[in-house]
């Protein structure tokens, strides 16, 4: 049997390419140009020029995919200090709140924040005894904190 004569309908899908060294066009099947695209393998032009695709489509995406994930690391350990951080700020202010709270009630009752002994006039002890002494919060005031 002769194929002579014979006619056959091909249907292909071309992509163009243009040589990086002489410029010159031209077409491959894209199932060719996706193959050199994942394997990096080389191919030539027309004229004769080697060529080939640096970095194909699987590395480009493999690099993106550890960027990525490096990045999503990355920022799970930041979150994860920045959390760290406020419940460390959490519980010192908690402990400070306590130990004002603690000063302000012994000095409600009489009791010299200094020398830690009880005074019916507290006031006029720390003026006499304690000259230097300078609250550094409300909590240690000698009217215990009130805006009086």
């Amino acid at each position: 049997m002769s194929l002579e004569g014979l006619a056959v309908n091909l249907q292909h899908n071309f992509q163009i390419i243009a040589c990086y060294k002489c410029q010159a066009l031209f077409a491959v099947p894209e199932a060719v140009r996706r193959r050199w695209l994942d394997s990096g393998d080389s191919f030539y032009c027309p004229a004769g020029h080697s060529q080939h695709y640096t970095e194909s489509e699987v590395q480009k995406l493999q690099k993106q995919l550890e960027r990525e994930k490096r990045d999503r690391e990355f920022y799970q350990n930041n979150a994860k200090a920045e959390r760290e951080a406020r419940q460390r700020t959490e519980r010192r202010l908690v402990a400070r709140k306590g130990v004002t709270t603690r000063l302000r009630n012994r000095i409600k009752n009489g009791v010299c924040p200094c020398c830690t002994r009880t005074f019916m006039n507290l006031q006029q002890h720390m003026k006499s005894q304690h000259p230097e002494f300078q609250p550094d919060d409300e909590a240690t005031s000698l009217n215990g904190g009130s805006a009086t």
